[in-house]
Parts: C-alpha cells; sequence; structure tokens
C-alpha cells in the first residue's frame, strides 16, 4: 500500500498549481504565510489586470474625444452657414447688394419689414449705428 502524501506534500502541490516555480519556497514558510502570499499576489494580478483595462480604456476613449470634437465644430460650422443662408433669404435683393457693398453683416440685423425681411433702410441704418460707436 502507497502512504498518503504528507500535509506538506499537499501544500507544495496546491501551492505550486497556484502560484507557479515560487511554490516550493513558498511552502517551506508555512500555511499561513502561504496564503497570505497568495491573497497578496491575486490582488496584485487584479489591480494589473484593472489597470490595464483602464489604459485600453483611455487609448480608445481620447480618439473618440478628438471626433466627437470635430463633429460638434463641423456642426456648429453648419449652423452658422445655415443661419447665413436664412439670414440672406430673409434680405430683399437691394439690402443684399447694399449689405455687401458696406461690409454689414445680415446674420446680426433684423428685420423690420414684412415677415421680419431685412430691407434697406436697415442696412442703412446697422450701418449708421456700427460707424456712430466707433471712436
Amino acid at each position: 500500500m502507497i502512504p498518503p502524501p504528507s500535509t506538506p506534500q499537499i501544500l507544495a502541490t496546491v501551492v505550486q498549481e497556484v502560484l507557479g516555480r515560487a511554490a516550493p519556497h513558498l511552502a517551506l514558510l508555512g500555511w499561513h504565510k502561504s496564503i497570505e502570499l497568495y491573497e497578496e499576489v491575486k490582488i496584485l494580478k487584479e489591480r494589473r489586470r484593472a489597470e490595464k483595462e483602464q489604459a485600453i480604456q483611455a487609448a480608445m476613449q481620447a480618439p473618440l474625444d478628438e471626433l466627437f470634437a470635430k463633429k460638434q465644430s463641423q456642426a456648429t460650422t453648419v449652423a452658422r452657414r445655415m443661419e447665413f443662408v436664412e439670414k440672406q433669404s430673409q434680405a430683399t435683393a437691394a439690402a443684399r447688394q447694399l449689405a455687401e457693398g458696406l461690409g454689414v453683416d445680415l446674420s446680426q440685423l433684423k428685420g423690420s419689414g414684412a415677415e421680419g425681411r431685412i430691407t434697406v433702410e436697415d442696412v442703412l441704418s446697422a450701418k449708421i449705428s456700427w460707424t456712430s460707436r466707433t471712436p
């Protein structure tokens, strides 16, 4: 009959399975120390795994943030262009031509004509008020 393995042999085998090459040395420290070291190694492995996950998430987030900022900038530009086109369409042809000649930004004006259309008078009054503000 083969004798059953001793407690140190069982301990060495279990620790070997869990900790690898350092197991025989750790088994000599005793059961309690081996458990403590096992727990510390387990915590360190978990910490490293969490750090790797955070690094991966950060690496993935940076391009997403950059893409989001770019899309937001494009949306702002499109909104400004739409506002400009809308204001241009709200101005009469004569008001648009006069505003271009005087350097008046139609998007800054509020129309006083029918249905809020910008008229020649609106352009002239804006130019006069802007000129009088400048010292």
